[in-house]
């Protein structure tokens, strides 16, 4: 009888214990809900072109990822998943468009203010530990500042 107590108490704080956690995902979900222009970016170690920096247009609404198309239209690309308790920060795209729709690519991220970093990996690889991208890495670098309405 004890140890059902037990476990019953042990389930309770495991439980309890999550409620922080989404808290803290669901407010950096608020945090990022708008749309996010592109500052600098790089892919594989290499800087990104100005002018391809220039088109990034992210837009946070809910759990979902649109993007600005360079033909101007905005399409749902991802929804995400965030959770600010690793370190750094992750995030989970589930993607929803282009050869790896249906994957899954894990990124970090790093929220302060109106500047959003984010790092993600291509699908099937593993989560960047650091704000930075090597050569044959296949990873993406983003930084992008909130647009004001």
């Amino acid at each position: 009888m004890r140890f059902h107590i037990l476990m019953l108490l042990a389930a309770g704080f495991l439980i309890a214990a999550d409620i922080p956690k989404e808290d803290a995902a669901r407010k950096d979900q608020e945090k990022l809900q708008g749309v996010w222009k592109g500052v600098s970016g790089e892919h594989n170690g290499d800087k990104l072109k100005d002018a391809d920096v220039e088109m990034i247009r992210l837009t946070f609404k809910e759990d979902k990822l649109s993007a600005r198309s360079p033909d101007g239209q905005v399409k749902e690309v991802a929804t995400y998943k965030l959770d600010p308790g690793k370190k750094p920060p992750a995030l989970d795209l589930m993607l929803k468009e282009g050869p790896d729709k249906d994957k899954t690519a894990l990124g970090i991220y790093q929220l302060d203010g109106d500047m959003l970093k984010l790092c993600i990996a291509k699908p099937g690889k593993d989560r960047p530990a650091e704000f930075a991208t090597k050569p044959d890495s296949d990873t993406a670098l983003m930084v992008l500042k909130r647009e004001k309405p």
